[in-house]
């Protein structure tokens, strides 16, 4: 179960969800900032660390495993070579498919533009030299995200070392979501795959 990112004062809010959660068959949650561990640790629940905790060492695997973690899904900001060498006894992986969110709005820029009832909830930002954002509003808050997927189905063969691999699902219809899980599994890549990025997974870590 994700948590949503942005809680501002809705802890008791979530709580109460998390506890009938749990009620309900739910064991784990995903969590994506220190206040998730608190919250899910209070509903008896166990956590897994999502990549925006922004794991990217081993000291801070080790810290997390400490609390209690069960999996931790390494810093999206982590190379391939550098998640490889962070040593944990618990699981650990990457991102290996998703649009990351690449701005966080406490007020949206569309609301202010045009009002919620003229976007409801999916728009775009149009950067200077043409490239369109979708921008989606969830939890009061509004999110911009990178219209790239890390898209890498023919390279799963180079995460030895890692246990598992996260497909990240935002912007996508329930039909593209059955077709990536598909590439993933088969080990191919479409054809027809549009623009797309590898993530900082082979890039250095400065």
């Amino acid at each position: 179960l994700e948590l949503p990112y942005t809680l501002f004062e809705n802890e008791e809010k979530v709580l109460k969800q998390l506890i009938e959660a749990k009620k309900k068959g739910v064991t784990r949650t995903q969590a994506n900032n220190l206040a998730h561990i608190y919250l899910s640790k209070q509903a008896g629940l166990a956590f897994c660390v999502d990549w925006r905790l922004n794991t990217l060492n081993s000291h801070a695997a080790q810290y997390l495993e400490n609390l209690g973690a069960k999996q931790i899904t390494l810093s999206a900001e982590s190379s391939l070579s550098n998640a490889k060498r962070v040593k944990t006894t618990t699981e650990k992986g990457v991102i290996v498919y998703g649009h990351l969110p690449v701005m966080t709005y406490r007020v949206c820029p569309i609301k202010s533009e045009i009002g919620c009832k003229n976007c409801k909830g999916k728009g775009q930002l149009t950067y200077r030299k043409g490239n369109k954002f979708p921008l989606m509003c969830s939890d009061a808050a509004a999110f911009l995200y990178n219209p790239q997927p890390i898209y890498l189905p023919d390279r799963l063969d180079e995460l030895h070392g890692m246990h598992f691999g996260t497909l990240y699902f935002s912007l996508e219809s329930k039909d593209e979501c059955s077709q990536i899980i598909n590439d993933y599994l088969q080990g191919k890549m479409q054809k027809e795959k549009g623009s797309y990025t590898r993530g900082l997974l082979y890039r250095k870590v400065q």
